[in-house]
């Protein structure tokens, strides 16, 4: 597994807003557009999953580089299976899952390579997946990359995927199906 150099974690701010975001109309709609994706497969997976996200969208697994993470999860009632890991090399077998979530994840990794190696990753264990981050004119001062859709179409050259764009988050997944019928439930 890689050592972690993702220095500028959030968790612990994350969890501390965890409040706010739960009212937040913006952060609403993005909860409610992975909850929808997840549909309560048990097969799931939050990657790199912060302090309570998996407690809001059902996932049945969770892992993050951070373990402190497992406590908040903990502390928000999550039930679920949580692994230590490092996005970048995952544990886990070819297509283990059946849907894996990484939201909010890439844009704190440090360099393209990092968020290649992730895409990849998250690729390799599910059978469906969607990632989520902001649009590049977010400005949240933990973000490494504000990225743009041509940035991640670049970055997802060799994996299939589709881009959408809702509110202020971009959505890439490999089941576009699946995420048009879910985007189109929300105006």
């Amino acid at each position: 597994m890689l050592s972690s150099d993702i220095n500028n974690d959030c968790i612990d701010r994350n969890f501390n807003n965890m409040h706010k975001a739960l009212v937040s109309p913006v952060e609403k709609l993005r909860h409610s557009i992975l909850r929808d994706f997840v549909n309560h497969e048990e097969s799931s997976i939050s990657l790199g999953c912060g302090g309570y996200e998996p407690a809001v969208i059902g996932t049945r697994y969770a892992s993050d580089v951070q373990q402190r993470a497992e406590k908040y999860l903990r502390s928000v009632g999550f039930r679920g299976e949580f692994t230590q890991a490092d996005i970048r090399a995952l544990p886990f077998k070819n297509k283990q899952f059946k849907i894996a979530v990484a939201s909010e994840v890439i844009e704190h990794l440090d360099t393209e390579g990092d968020v290649v190696l992730a895409l990849y990753e998250t690729n390799r264990v599910a059978k469906s997946w969607i990632i989520s981050t902001p649009h590049y004119s977010c400005d949240d001062p933990d973000h490494k990359f504000h990225f743009t859709e041509n940035q991640l179409n670049k970055l997802f050259v060799n994996i299939p995927h589709e881009i959408f764009i809702k509110g202020h988050f971009f959505y890439i997944t490999n089941d576009k199906e699946k995420l048009s019928a879910i985007l189109s439930k929300y105006p």
